[in-house]
Parts: structure tokens; sequence; C-alpha cells
């Protein structure tokens, strides 16, 4: 009896000692290096790491990346700079282009604090930051610069992931197809929050492409982009039942935005959507109409 205690009681030991516990990895300016390897060593241990990065300038080079991504995230990972300002990660502009993040289903991203500037997404979805089904991406406090693709999703791309904005800002970021600065599609879920978009460009849905998922705004600006095809602010599209409420917008504005075919500020197709207390100005179309809002098929609720 006494013999198989003592067995019991290192068995437990050694589980104890197996167990793995929360880390905090404080990386030096610069130190892109440093970056990869805590992001590695948060992806092993299975719990919710911090990665401090102090101010300066990360500058990402394609030799370092895997390929099409630099950073595969695939637990719980807090990043941290010191501020928004103060604090980038960036592709510098004579290096082949790639993306900087891509979230796995296991996988969950804060962004705190920082700059994500000019990343490139070459062959898929998402210039700086791709969300995979099940992924989960939180973006506070940040910008995020001069992202393209030559797809969609200029700066984040959402593959039925659930992704949060707050406080944010979205600038001069660009996608040849849809979503200039954020594609939201295969039943994704993304709320935004005190956020501004400016200034981004596609070819359908200047700031933002959503298909057949779930976009909810609140206090937040568009303002300025541009769309060669619709939907120069927001682009909406939907093949299910155009009962589907996938758009809600309260407190926001939504100004001078332009596309070429229609929708100037909106362009919602076979969805319902509910607008309030929102600004819709001096947004406009070339070739058809709908410069604040082109709708078809569905509801749209509107009040003040």
């Amino acid at each position: 009896m006494m013999r198989l205690l003592s067995i019991l009681w290192v068995l437990l030991l050694l589980a104890l000692a197996r167990q793995t516990v929360a880390e905090e990895f404080v990386i030096a300016s610069g130190d892109v290096a440093g970056l990869a390897a805590a992001v590695e060593a948060a992806n092993s241990n299975n719990e919710e790491d911090d990665i401090i990065l102090n101010a300066g300038s990360y500058d990402l080079l394609f030799s370092d990346s895997y390929g099409e991504v630099f950073l595969r995230i695939a637990s719980a990972i807090n990043l941290k700079g010191e501020s928004e300002g103060l604090t980038v990660i960036q592709r510098p502009e004579s290096e082949f282009p790639f993306m900087f993040f891509e979230v796995e289903e296991s996988g969950v991203l804060i962004i705190r604090e920082l700059t994500i500037k000019g990343g490139g997404g070459r062959n898929g979805c998402g210039g700086a930051v791709t969300v995979l089904q099940g992924g989960k991406l939180t973006v506070e406090n940040s910008y995020l610069l001069h992202n393209s693709t030559r797809f969609s999703g200029g700066a984040v791309c959402n593959l039925g992931g659930e992704v949060t904005i707050e406080n944010s800002v979205f600038k001069s970021n660009h996608a040849k197809n849809d979503g200039g600065a954020v594609n939201n599609i295969q039943s994704g879920e993304m709320t935004l929050s005190e956020s501004m978009f400016v200034e981004n460009s596609s070819g359908r849905g200047g700031a933002i492409y959503n298909e057949n998922s779930q976009l909810t705004i609140t206090q937040s600006d568009f303002l300025r982009n541009t769309s060669t095809g619709s939907g120069g602010g927001i682009g909406v599209e939907h093949s299910g039942s155009p009962a589907d409420n996938l758009l809600t917008i309260a407190n926001s504005t939504i100004e001078g935005n332009s596309a070429r075919i229609d929708g100037g500020g909106i362009d919602l197709h076979s969805s319902t959507a509910s607008i309030s207390g929102t600004t819709i100005s001096h947004n406009v179309t070339e070739l058809r109409g709908g410069g604040g809002i082109y709708h078809a098929f569905g509801v749209l609720n509107m009040n003040n």
C-alpha cells in the first residue's frame, strides 16, 4: 500500500512539473528575432502569454518569414506596444511582400498600442492579418496603415473567425478585389467601435466588404474611402434570405466616400440592415445610383 502511494505521489509531482504557466516576454527595441522566438514559445505552452514590445521599429524581412506569413498564432497571445505612435511593426518598402500574422483555429491574438504598417499579402486574403475559421482577433488603440493585397482584405481578412476592433485607425490600406481595409466573409463575426477608416480603397467595399457575415459598427467614422466597383465605404453581399440582418450601424459617420458603380457610402445587396443615429453625407457614385446608400432586396431600418 505504501509503495502504491509513493508511486502515485511521484506521478502527481511529475504532472505538476509538466504544467505550463503564462509568461511575459519583454522584447528589446527592434528585436525581430526576439519577437519571433517569443511567439514560438507562446504557441508551445498553450497559455495566455503577454509579449511587450519596447518602443521602436520592428522591420520584418522576407528572408525571415515562412514564405507567405511571418508569424502564425496558435495560442492566446497579447501583443502590446509602448504606444501606437512609438511601436511600429512594418515591412520596409524594398522587401518582397508578405503577410505578418495568421491567426489559426486555436489562436487568439490581441493587438494593443501598435502601428502595423506595410503588410503585403500576395496570394491570399489579408495584407497584414488573416483570421482563420475559429480564430479570434482583437485590435485596440492601434493604427493599421498602408497595408495591401492583390486579393481581398487590405489590412485584415476574417475567414469565419471573430474580430473586434476598438479605438483604432485604418488608413490608406488597399485591396485589388474586396475590402480595402477589412474583408469579413465565410460567416465571420466582426464588431467595430470608436474607430476610423480613412482613405482605404478596393474593387468592392472601399473600407469594409462583408459577405454572408455579421458586421456591427458603433461610434465609428468612414471618411474618403473609394471603390472602383460598388460600396465606397461599406459593401454588403448576402446569398441567403434578404430578411437576415447582416449590418448594424449606430452613432457613426459615413462621409465623403465614393464608388464608381453604386453605393457611394454603403452598397447593400440581399440583406436587411439597421442604421441609427448615423450621419451619411457627401458620398457619391459615377455610373448608377445610391450616392449615400444603394439597397437591393431586404429591409432597411433607419432612425435618428
